[in-house]
Parts: structure tokens; sequence; C-alpha cells
């Protein structure tokens, strides 16, 4: 915010803090980055264990699907870290045995 200062008797100047407002700036900055980034995130998780791609694989279908993609989603970092699809299909039928299991 700009303020007012008085240098020498009777002389007014402006004075602005300069720090102060890039500091602001550059914090908005790295939060609208960070939010960016958790959705981008979220978007290729989405991508990859799409409802097409597991109810194929799996035959599930409404609620059965929901349930499944809900418990067995894979994170980003191993998305990232298994880049193959037959990696994730091999992902997917070892997580459909737990889920048959557990019904």
């Amino acid at each position: 915010m700009p303020t007012i200062a008085q240098h020498h008797a009777g002389d007014f100047g402006l004075v602005i803090n300069l720090d102060r407002l890039f500091k602001s700036k550059y914090k908005h900055q790295k939060k609208a980055e960070q939010s960016f980034n958790e959705t981008e995130k979220m978007e290729y998780v989405d991508y990859r264990f799409s409802p097409q791609l597991v109810a194929f694989y799996t035959g599930l279908k409404g609620d059965a699907l929901l349930d499944f993609m809900k418990r067995y989603k894979p994170s980003y970092e191993w998305l990232r870290q298994h880049p193959y699809r037959e990696q994730l299909i091999y992902y997917i039928s070892n997580k459909l045995k737990f889920f048959q299991s557990h019904k």
C-alpha cells in the first residue's frame, strides 16, 4: 500500500513498498500454479484410468464399477512409473481379484 512520508520540513513524497507488492503477486501465482498442477494430475489419472477402460477389462457396471474405481484408483505417481497400457491392465486385473474376494 502506498504511504505518505515526510522527508524534510514541509516536503512530502509517496513511498510504495514494491517488495510487498511482488511477494503478494508471487504468492498468488504460486498458488495458481499448484492448483493447475493438481488439476493436471487428476485429469491424467482420469484419462488413463477411465470408466470405459475399467469396465471393458473388469465387466463391472454401475455402482460396482464406481466402487471399484474409487477403491483402486492408482496414484498419479504410479501411473507415471508404469506408462504402458499392459501394466495398467495387469494392475486392474490384480485389483479385481481383491474386489471380488471382498464382496
